[in-house]
């Protein structure tokens, strides 16, 4: 598995990236840049939105199948 300093060398990113791709290479070299602490707080945030969206995601997921399914069946 590769690591996060293999995935960002500039080389990599330059040859195959788009725009979107170049904003995130920025970002994730500007978080390197900060101190721990605030690097473990961004993680923790990012983390805890991804859970967050994922939750309400699967909720809607659940609900829309489940639905799908009792319609079917009336």
């Amino acid at each position: 598995m590769p690591d996060i300093h293999s995935l960002t060398k500039k080389s990599n990113i330059e040859n195959e990236a788009g725009p979107l791709t170049k904003q995130i290479h920025s970002v994730l070299k500007e978080i390197q840049k900060k101190p721990h602490p605030h690097q473990l707080a961004i993680g923790g945030i990012a983390g805890w939105t991804c859970g967050y969206v994922g939750a309400k995601v699967g909720k809607w997921t659940a609900f829309t199948l489940g639905s799908s399914l009792l319609l079917l069946q009336a």
